[in-house]
């Protein structure tokens, strides 16, 4: 009896610690994204999801800045069905009841689970079907021959949940079938793989451009175009994925040291897991392999490689069906030495990460309002339904409307320009992204364009709110001329960087950008930092005439972190005078040199204390960002 009540306290505790958190955190974080997608198309893949989200938008209205957390409980409603799924199993199955109670625990306090459950969009629904297909799996596996039919219907729905589902279960049903084939009928499995494998080399490329031509035919494909192929980053997503099933997609490495050794920890306790499985139960873990592992392996080291750039990338969240093997390897260590202590570190290591998730900085769209001030300053934006969504104000122009923006600049003493999608920072390579790539140059130029107008018509940036991707400046007219310095929309490699910063008595707003031989007042670069273009930036980059006519040049600070020299340099004889944390990038396509490591970054602030005539950046290997600062 005692003990029934102390596994109905443990599972009433999990739940509303699971409630608790998701609403916290569905409360931190604002609504955007594949949200508006999720919430405006009908789509077959997620089908269950689709037919909730109309009877939402019936019964809840239209979603707005007060009412979006109840279109995010559709997140809550799935995680009840896992967890009443598995409490039926608990009382039905005998062989699986701890196993079970240690999953709704698990489920109930992971970041990961929560964080994606209060993200508007189809995972969690894909997530139960994966627990449900663990489970029959565990049943079915020894008795594959008597279910096949079952397990064939199945495979048919499964489309309309998620195509990495589906992938999973037709890699298992292959695995399987293959296994119950003659010997002598592999050998012509093993030709028809070859002709396959051989064919696809030859003509890969052509049959992918064919295909996504056929069906996406608005966004074709480039004719000169590469398959991704491997690099260290698509490799490092191994383990990357294990640590987001732990600790969440908001968190990453090196980030937090108590972490980190959980994550080293964890990483052997499910390495030891599995090679235990492998002694003593055999039947498990070769399930364990073709339903999990290698679909898992598949779409990282197959798929992924032989798509083309720009298709959608790999995250963990592709490969919900390996979670819930995660929860069993680390169940299954439990009756092993010190099992019991390693699960209440798990246990406790994921409350604390749920901790940190919430704590986490995101965009507070109320202090991006603040920072705009009046509702009748016109914002330009490339985000209109975001600011309609968070503010009262009804002054906002699409970013690609021309004429009427040019009016508008004309028109007002204030107005605002806020860009959110972090592609049109830069031009885009082919390679990084050919979808985005095809139209990010130009609407890179027509950003700049707007700015160059606004600078041009006696703008001066007055205040600003960035928190990366959103970067909103807010401009006013004025005759100081002086003062006029064009900020820039920075991107990936400074991603860590949020305005405005205070630094003793002043407020950095943002940066410019600074090249090759142009002449800088002193006063504009008092806080600075440079990239490096390539390995030749290591030349003297500031010439410095003093006031009796002698020139000194200024080479940059030696530093080796890999990350740092190239992204964030100094001058000698500078100062750092702010740091902030650069956390790490899991990209193949966006990678950039250091992109997968975490440091330290740097702003500097230069010290000359003679007179001076003219200051000259003069390399042609780097680029000088100065921070724009008012007193």
């Amino acid at each position: 009896m005692q003990k029934q009540s102390q596994t109905k306290f443990l599972i009433i505790s999990a739940i509303l610690f699971y409630f608790t958190f998701s609403i916290m955190y569905s409360l931190k974080v604002p609504w955007g994204g594949d949200e508006w997608y999720s919430y405006r198309d009908f789509t077959i893949m997620g089908l269950p999801f689709s037919l909730f989200n109309e009877v939402f938008r019936t019964i809840i209205g239209p979603v707005n800045s007060e009412n979006y957390i109840f279109y995010r409980f559709q997140g809550i409603i799935w995680y009840l069905c896992m967890t009443l799924f598995l409490l039926r199993i608990f009382f039905k199955n005998i062989k699986l009841k701890k196993f079970c109670l240690y999953g709704i625990v698990f489920i109930s306090v992971s970041p990961f689970v929560i964080t994606l459950g209060q993200f508007y969009r189809y995972y969690q629904l894909y997530l139960f079907i994966s627990l449900v297909i663990f489970v029959l799996l565990l049943k079915w596996d020894p008795i594959f021959d008597e279910k096949r039919k079952y397990i064939y219907l199945i495979l048919l729905i499964l489309p309309l949940i998620h195509f990495f589902i589906f992938w999973q279960f037709l890699l298992y049903i292959i695995i399987k079938e293959v296994s119950y084939l003659p010997k002598h009928k592999i050998k012509y499995l093993l030709v028809f793989l070859s002709i396959t494998f051989m064919t696809f080399s030859l003509y890969g490329i052509e049959m992918l451009s064919y295909i996504w031509n056929l069906y996406f035919y608005n966004y074709p494909v480039p004719d000169s175009i590469t398959l991704r192929g491997y690099s260290l980053g698509r490799l490092l997503k191994i383990p990357h994925s294990i640590f987001v099933f732990l600790f969440g997609p908001d968190l990453v490495p090196f980030e937090h040291i108590l972490i980190d050794l959980c994550f080293i920890i964890f990483g052997i306790t499910l390495l030891i897991s599995t090679i235990q499985l492998y002694r003593f139960n055999k039947k498990t873990f070769s399930l364990l392999i073709n339903s999990g592992v290698i679909p898992f392996l598949s779409i990282l080291l197959i798929l992924e490689p032989i798509s083309l750039p720009g298709m959608t990338s790999f995250e963990p969240k592709h490969s919900l069906f390996l979670f819930p093997w995660i929860i069993f390897l680390f169940y299954n260590f439990i009756k092993y030495q010190h099992g019991k202590i390693v699960s209440l570190v798990l246990f406790v290591s994921l409350i604390n990460a749920n901790y940190l998730t919430v704590q986490k900085q995101r965009i507070n769209w109320k202090q991006v309002v603040n920072a705009i001030g009046s509702t009748d300053v016109p914002i330009i934006t490339d985000v209109p339904s975001e600011f309609k969504f968070n503010s009262k104000n009804e002054n906002i122009y699409w970013f690609k409307n021309s004429d009427m923006i040019d009016l508008v600049i004309k028109k007002y003493d204030v107005i605002n320009l806020s860009i959110m999608n972090w592609k049109y920072f830069q031009p885009l390579s082919v390679e990084q992204m050919w979808n985005s790539a095809r139209s990010s140059s130009t609407e890179y130029h027509l950003i700049n364009n707007i700015l160059d107008t606004i600078m041009n018509d006696g703008y001066t940036l007055s205040s600003s709110y960035s928190s990366f991707p959103l970067q909103s400046y807010t401009f006013t007219k004025d005759d100081l001329a002086t003062k006029r310095r064009k900020p820039v929309f920075y991107d990936i490699p400074y991603q860590d960087i949020s305005f405005p910063i205070y630094i003793d008595k002043n407020k950095l707003l943002g940066f410019d950008e600074i090249n090759d031989n142009e002449e800088i007042p002193p006063s504009a670069l008092l806080f600075y930092t440079v990239r490096l273009l390539n390995d030749n930036g290591n030349r003297p980059c500031l010439e410095i005439e003093k006031k009796d006519g002698e020139i000194d040049t200024l080479a940059l600070i030696v530093d080796h972190d890999r990350y740092r020299k190239n992204y964030n340099r100094g001058f000698v004889g500078s100062e750092v005078i702010h740091t902030y944390k650069k956390s790490p990038l899991v990209s193949n396509s966006l990678k950039y040199p250091g992109s997968i490591f975490s440091t330290e970054g740097y702003i500097y602030r230069l010290q000359i204390d003679e007179e001076i005539n003219s200051i000259k950046f003069i390399n042609s290997d780097a680029i000088l960002y100065s921070f724009i600062a008012y007193d």
